[in-house]
């Protein structure tokens, strides 16, 4: 089954990628998209160029991660996939924050968690209030960071991901330190 194969690839492209084997992440994904692209899955086709994406972003080539997830975030709007619209909005915002562009970030990000709202996806929305929450960190408004990285937490907490509760504590105690407050920075740094 053609669709097996292409989920498999993608997979092995995934688990690559965490490894930052990148150089095999990038040929399974090749041969995935390859797939894809020959059965006319654009699920598939989309989902690999994230990917590419992902692998672009983790090796800091911004402009190319940039150039991924716009082709997939145009082919999941041709396609009517929401949820993967709102994960290529969340993608540019986090590259936009990584490239100092705060202002572009926070518009993408805002506009993916209308999105991730919408459509009832609480890991995403999760996801978008942290990553706006670390981009108004960057940008040095920490009351704002500590609002999204609040909000953040409690959808963790609430969906059970250990891994992004980590996070958004971690983030809170930059913000007690940034702010001067030591005793909450060590009490959230310690929870993280």
């Amino acid at each position: 089954n053609a669709i097996a194969v292409g989920g498999a690839l993608y997979c092995a492209a995934c688990m690559c990628t965490r490894q930052s084997d990148y150089p095999a992440a990038r040929r399974y994904l090749e041969q995935a998209l390859a797939i894809f692209r020959e059965m006319g899955n654009h699920n598939g086709e989309a989902g690999c160029l994230y990917g590419f994406g992902v692998v672009a972003l983790e090796k800091s080539d911004y402009s190319v991660a940039r150039e991924y997830f716009e082709q997939a975030l145009a082919m999941n709007r041709e396609i009517g996939d929401r949820n993967g619209d709102a994960n290529g909005l969340n993608n540019l915002g986090n590259v936009a924050m990584r490239t100092g562009d705060y202002p572009a970030a926070h518009g993408y990000l805002e506009q993916s968690l209308g999105l991730y709202r919408e459509i009832g996806n609480r890991g995403g929305e999760a996801n978008s209030l942290m990553l706006l929450g670390h981009t108004a960190l960057c940008n040095s408004d920490h009351p704002a960071a500590r609002g999204y990285l609040e909000q953040s937490l409690g959808l963790y907490r609430e969906i059970g991901n250990r891994n992004g509760e980590a996070a958004c504590l971690n983030n809170l105690g930059n913000v007690a330190r940034l702010t001067g407050d030591y005793p909450a920075a060590c009490g959230y740094l310690e929870q993280a």
